[in-house]
């Protein structure tokens, strides 16, 4: 008959393999679609927790106990078992979602659309060294919002009254968990039921180029330069701001009037001049419209302005906006309109395919366009159009780009080129993992 030290050994053996095959078996799953896409996210985040969890190969009172260690380590060793399966649970529930017939196509268009908005800035800023793009999830949350790499996932990790929840809340587990290496970008569930909501990927996406490539103070410098007569006021809300531009300049008005939908409030409330971690609202659309009058788009610029003032009337000039916007988008820092280029397709026409359920609609695969079409379908089709057309365009979106591995944002033609580019990348994510050993007490 075991004793309680070594059933207590064997049952903490058990738990940790069962990690490592549940590792395992997800990096088989994002060897095939609808996954692929994924792989090197799953495979990064494997290695970290592999990393994590080599105590279990390298500690000889691991290898080698007798009763005492047992009895000394044994809470140690399962909350750093626990720490690994917290952190793992963090990605494995979103990337489940894609393994369910009713989310995959969404999830999986999303990620193309996110994909077609990071790629640029990533190939621009970070050639040598390029950022792994954000995960899509559905969230609870009213409007999409990113989690930037380096967060703290606090609010992630579910954990129970007992001594588990309290050893997941000591600061060197929540700090381990906080440096996996991918941003997460979190879509409301009710994005399932309208996809032209989704164009507010754009936005987030600019919250990701901003903290990804140190950008904070290269925005905050521009706005300062720009002589500014609330020149405080804007730099407090300068994310927001360049987030804005980011979307205007990624989506054209078709982002802006996602931004639109978000600001409808009461009459009152939309005049309120005050600033905030936003700009007031009105001057906010404002600074859409002037975003895409400064991207040679005036039809653009003026749809998105009547819609506003057919509501709301006039919106307020400011010299303030103008110059905003200026110091932005022609900043030598940030030179954003050098790498990124406003979507190109006929958007009309993609729309006008879709609804009609015509075969030319197979040629159009760029993630951009085809989500602008769902949000012209929105905006000037009916409901029952939309609906007919939603799925076609998801299909288009998601099977253009099938078959597809991605390392950091970029296409890689097939596994084998993927892990050779990975190699050094995984090593590194595995020695991390190790280095938390020492944060977690395991050295």
């Amino acid at each position: 008959m075991s004793t309680l030290i070594e059933l207590r050994r064997r049952e903490l053996d058990r738990r940790q393999k069962g990690l490592r095959t549940e590792l395992k078996a997800w990096t088989e799953r994002t060897q095939s679609d609808p996954l692929r896409r994924h792989l090197s996210q799953v495979a990064r985040v494997s290695e970290t927790l592999n990393g994590l969890l080599s105590v279990f190969e390298n500690d000889p009172k691991w290898k080698n106990p007798d009763d005492a260690a047992v009895m000394e380590r044994g809470a140690a060793w399962e909350m750093l078992i626990l720490t690994a399966y917290s952190a793992w649970d963090v990605f494995r529930e979103k990337l489940a979602l894609r393994l369910d017939h009713s989310f995959r196509d969404l999830l999986v268009g999303c990620d193309d659309l996110m994909w077609e908005c990071y790629e640029p800035a990533m190939s621009f800023y970070s050639p040598g060294k390029p950022k792994q793009p954000p995960l899509v999830y559905l969230s609870s949350t009213w409007s999409p919002v990113l989690r930037k790499r380096d967060s703290r996932f606090q609010d992630e990790v579910r954990v129970g009254l007992d001594a588990s929840g309290e050893a997941l809340h000591h600061p060197a587990c929540l700090e381990t968990i906080q440096k996996l290496p991918i941003p997460l970008l979190g879509l409301p569930w009710f994005q399932v039921a309208h996809l032209p909501g989704a164009l507010l990927i754009g936005h987030e996406v600019g919250h990701a180029v901003e903290f990804d490539f140190q950008l904070t103070d290269v925005i905050k410098e521009a706005l300062r330069n720009a002589r500014l007569t609330e020149r405080y006021e804007w730099i407090g809300c300068a994310r927001e701001v360049f987030a804005d531009l980011y979307g205007c300049l990624s989506l054209r008005k078709y982002g802006a009037c996602a931004m639109l939908n978000i600001n409808v409030t009461s009459r009152d409330a939309a005049q309120d001049p005050g600033f905030g971690l936003y700009p007031p609202r009105a001057l906010r659309i404002r600074l859409l419209v002037c975003a895409l009058e400064h991207l040679d788009l005036p039809d653009d610029a003026k749809y998105v302005r009547d819609l506003w003032e057919a509501t709301y009337g006039a919106l307020p000039e400011s010299i303030d906006v103008d110059k905003v916007v200026t110091a932005i988008y022609t900043s030598s820092a940030l030179q954003l309109r050098s790498y990124l280029k406003p979507p190109a397709g006929n958007i009309e026409r993609i729309a006008r395919l879709a609804v009609d359920n015509h075969a030319n609609l197979k040629l159009e695969t760029n993630a951009r366009d085809l989500f602008c079409a769902a949000r012209h379908i929105h905006e000037t089709g009916t409901p029952a159009e939309l609906d007919a057309a939603t799925p076609r365009l998801l299909d288009q979106i998601v099977n253009g780009h099938a078959g597809q591995y991605r390392y950091r944002g970029k296409a890689v033609a097939n596994e084998t080129d993927l892990k050779s580019q990975m190699q050094h990348q995984l090593l590194a994510d595995r020695q991390a993992g190790i280095a938390w050993l020492k944060e977690l007490g395991f050295d």
